[in-house]
Formats: C-alpha cells, structure tokens, sequence
C-alpha cells in the first residue's frame, strides 16, 4: 500500500471527524447558552419580587399580618359598606386607613380616614354622616360605610394602612384589594 492513499484515507476520516466534533461543540454551547438564558428569566423575576417586596416601608412588620380587609360590598345604591379586622394583640400605631374604589369605567375614588378627624362621606356602620372618624383598634372588627353617591358603579377596591413612628413620619402599607359585591 502506497504512504500517500494511507495519509490520504487518514486525513479523509479525520476530516468528517473534525465536522462532527466541531458540530456536537455548537449544539452543546448553544443548548448551555439556552439553559443559562431560562435560568436567568426566572432567576430575574423572583430576585426582582424579593427585591421589591424587602423594599417595602413594612417589610418586616409581622403586625402587618393581623389587619384584614374582610369585605366590600353595597348597602343600597349610594352606599359601600367595607368590613376590617384587626386581631387583637397587634403593636402597630395605625394613624389612617386608605381606601380607594374603583369604578367600572371612569376615575378611581380615594377616601382617607384618620382617627378624631370629621368625616362628612364615611361612618361607621352603627353611627351617623357627620360624626368623628374612628380608626379599627386591635382586636375589633369594624364596619365603614361610605357614601359612593355620584361615583359610578364600584367593581373593586385596594385597601392600605398608615402607620406613624415615633418621629411622626407616616408610611403607608397596602394590605390588599378586594371585589365590591352587589349587596352584603
């Protein structure tokens, strides 16, 4: 047998050898690049929720827990009655609740209530329009009734906290959101 047709033959095999090894190296960088690009789109929006979650001004409140927002629902036609409980035992220096309501179509409605304040278009369910607002104390269950009068009808609600430090500065902690039902 002739060196040349041997060295031929060799480098003839090793040449589709080459191809395929060089083939093999693409799909397994690219199956890698593909793995590291899902590991990192999950990776990234659960960093982003803890990220925005310990960015919270009540992260690591464990009171924050204990308020509830029970219920929404309508009273009559003008009226939206909504239900909060606070468990007892709670140390939280709550100095306002916030609630907004939105309407199916149109601008949402903002109501504040801040304890010992007048409160022309919120009551409490057992007393009069008019009167001074009171903030839910711990360990009770309260019932808000606000007057939605002119407001369209109300579909949803979001309902936060407002809690005062020793220096008088406030931060606000949303407890959650909730549907607003046709009647109680």
């Amino acid at each position: 047998m002739d060196k040349r047709s041997v060295s031929y033959k060799l480098s003839k095999g090793f040449g589709k050898k080459g191809i395929s090894e060089v083939a093999i190296a693409v799909i397994l960088i690219a199956v890698a690049l593909a793995a590291i690009g899902i590991f990192s789109v999950v990776f990234k929006s659960e960093l982003k929720k803890n990220i925005e979650e310990t960015a919270s001004p009540c992260y690591g409140i464990s009171d924050i827990s204990r308020v509830n927002l029970l219920k929404g629902c309508y009273l009559n036609e003008n009226e939206v009655m909504v239900e909060v409980r606070r468990d007892a035992g709670d140390s939280l220096n709550i100095s306002s609740l916030r609630l907004i309501f939105y309407p199916d179509s149109g601008d949402s409605a903002v109501w504040r209530v801040r304890d010992g304040k007048k409160c022309s278009d919120v009551r409490r369910a057992e007393s009069e329009y008019g009167g001074y607002c009171e903030i839910v104390k711990s360990g009770e269950t309260a019932r808000y009734v606000f007057d939605t009068n002119g407001i369209e009808k109300i579909s949803d609600m979001a309902f936060s906290i407002f809690l005062e430090n020793s220096e008088g500065e406030e931060k606000e902690c949303v407890i959650g959101k909730a549907s607003v039902s046709e009647k109680c």
